[in-house]
């Protein structure tokens, strides 16, 4: 059964972009344009392929240096665009830390895309 939630202040529409951020390497940081301007809020959902499979990636810290090691998240950064930050050793953290699969062996670097979504009024 499909559940409806309420909207406030009506429907919003929503314009949408895909970027490729081709192959992320671990420890690195990436920056591209906004599809919709680079003053302008979106919201973003990252993803990586390994194994011929697109999936949303999870994080892990390390508790003995207080760093979070493995992951891959996006995010908007005023001015800059759209942001692609990986983690220090790998681009994962595996399914037990949050990712919604697991390859079996860490990865550093894989095919990176970013999906992003600007709220129209």
């Amino acid at each position: 059964m499909d559940i409806q939630w309420p909207l406030i202040n009506g429907k919003p529409d929503l314009d949408y972009a895909l970027l490729d951020f081709g192959t992320v390497y671990s420890n690195s940081r990436y920056v591209q344009a906004s599809p919709f301007g680079n003053n302008t809020p979106v919201i973003c959902w990252v993803e990586i392929l390994v194994n011929g499979r697109w999936f949303a990636t999870g994080n892990l810290s390390d508790m003995t240096s207080h760093s979070i090691t493995r992951f891959v998240v996006s995010g908007y950064v005023e001015s800059e665009g759209v942001v692609v930050q990986t983690g220090k050793t790998s681009l994962h953290g595996g399914t037990n830390v949050g990712d919604l699969y697991n390859p079996g062996t860490l990865v550093t670097s894989a095919p990176c895309r970013v999906h992003v979504w600007r709220l129209v009024a």
